[in-house]
């Protein structure tokens, strides 16, 4: 499997139980980390030609800077790039379209790689990063112009951007984490027709229905193995599973915790944990009564006893964090 499809199976909503009422009204106090199992078909890319992907999330547009949910990055991680992103495995940030940068002050400046190019053939250079912040900044449906406020951008030259932020900002590279680097040429296109560096071109969308990609041949970092990828929007977890063992899925996200020894049987499918990155934890609204009582909140802290959870509810699939 392509390392952009199993970071996007990854990057997917951790498995919810029943014990399920538990983990949908929130879950238990220092409990993190959990592993978010993923299922594939056996046999499914024996010709590397096609795989079809149930997940739990889908596109509702095709504005990539009009949603706020973390679900939908992993979609668009396929199709449009960011100047960096965090490598979890080495817990820090690497470049993607940037090739390094420096933080000098309230100066940021990010050196792009050369000889990208976008799915139309145009060349990727600093003047597209800069029409992509002004996007983020400006677009009435920009969701995301918050990340960038107060944020001037310069180029250079065409392969340089410095961006100079109103007060020091140590938050910069996670804020641009998930700002994707769209075309300076996209004008009105952007609402229906991505045009992007990624290792996948967009090819069709229907919404409610499936979001349709195909392998971008001339990407400029590793190539995907696999051809064509469907990722279609299941919401209903029974749907996913019953979609995987009818064989209408070659791959399903979000398997539940209860369901993995049962579907992990089928000598058709393999499941796949890998550590996620949410965090579930208990809220309290310290307004009302008697959670304004601090001592009421160490009680139900020392209460809880997370290595207990997360044996009996989640059957040992995370960690216990601090």
């Amino acid at each position: 499997m392509h390392h952009m499809l199993r970071r996007h199976l990854m990057r997917r909503r951790s498995p919810s139980l029943d014990r399920r009422r538990f983990l949908r009204q929130g879950a238990a106090l220092g409990l993190g980390a959990l592993i978010a199992p993923s299922v594939a078909r056996m046999g499914w890319a024996a010709s590397n030609d096609r795989v079809v992907i149930y997940q739990g999330v889908s596109l509702d547009s095709l504005h990539p800077y009009g949603y706020s949910g973390g679900g939908i990055t992993g979609i668009w991680r396929h199709i449009i790039e960011p100047l960096i992103q965090m490598d979890y495995g080495r817990n820090e940030y690497v470049g993607v379209l940037a090739e390094s940068w420096e933080f000098q002050g309230r100066k940021w400046v990010f050196h792009l790689r050369k000889g990208i190019r976008f799915h139309n053939g145009a060349s990727f250079t600093s003047k597209d990063v800069a029409y992509s912040i002004d996007r983020l900044q400006n677009d009435k449906r920009s969701m995301q112009g918050s990340n960038v406020q107060n944020v001037e951008v310069d180029t250079p030259d065409d392969y340089t951007v410095l961006l100079t932020t109103k007060n020091p900002n140590a938050l910069m590279l996670s804020r641009l984490e998930t700002r994707f680097i769209v075309s300076k040429d996209a004008g009105d296109q952007l609402d229906n027709h991505t045009n992007g560096t990624g290792p996948y071109k967009y090819v069709s969308w229907q919404r409610g229905g499936s979001l349709v990609l195909r392998r971008n041949d001339d990407y400029w970092g590793t190539k995907a193995q696999i051809k064509e990828v469907i990722l279609k929007g299941v919401k209903e977890e029974a749907a996913r599973v019953a979609g995987l063992l009818a064989g209408q899925a070659d791959v399903i996200s979000n398997l539940p915790i209860e369901d993995i020894e049962r579907v992990g049987k089928h000598p058709r499918n393999r499941v796949e944990k890998v550590v996620g990155f949410r965090m579930y934890f208990l809220g309290m609204n310290v307004a009302f009564k008697p959670f304004d009582n601090k001592l009421v909140r160490q009680a139900i802290n020392y209460a809880l006893d997370p290595y207990v959870m997360l044996k009996h509810i989640y059957d040992g699939n995370g960690a216990v964090v601090n």
